[in-house]
């Protein structure tokens, strides 16, 4: 569980800071007062996902077995689709190619 505690306190530091660069100038908010706000937020965000993971226990970790095993197979057909349709526009764009130098 502390795997995890880690993993989801590092995630919303990263969202943190990356808020904390453009967040002003798109809220419009000063530095000053948008960072606070934020690090607020943080550490709700945290306690909440910490306290569902502890309330949930063993089925949050079989959830989150399952959840891994999609994204990993999402992850592969993404690639698959992506390297299909390269390969269907290269053809493409070479067969249009030579029928260009026949003509």
């Amino acid at each position: 569980m502390r795997t995890a505690t880690s993993a989801v306190v590092v995630m919303k530091v990263f969202t943190v800071t990356s808020h904390a660069r453009c967040g002003p100038r798109a809220s419009g908010l000063p530095f000053r007062r948008f960072l606070p706000a934020v690090a607020v937020d943080a550490m709700a965000w945290c306690a909440l996902h910490i306290a569902i993971g502890t309330a949930a226990g063993e089925a949050a970790r079989q959830i989150e077995t399952w959840v891994g095993r999609g994204s990993w197979i999402l992850a592969i057909l993404l690639a698959v689709g992506v390297a299909a349709v390269s390969l269907i526009r290269r053809r493409a764009a070479a067969r249009a190619g030579s029928t260009e130098t026949r003509s």
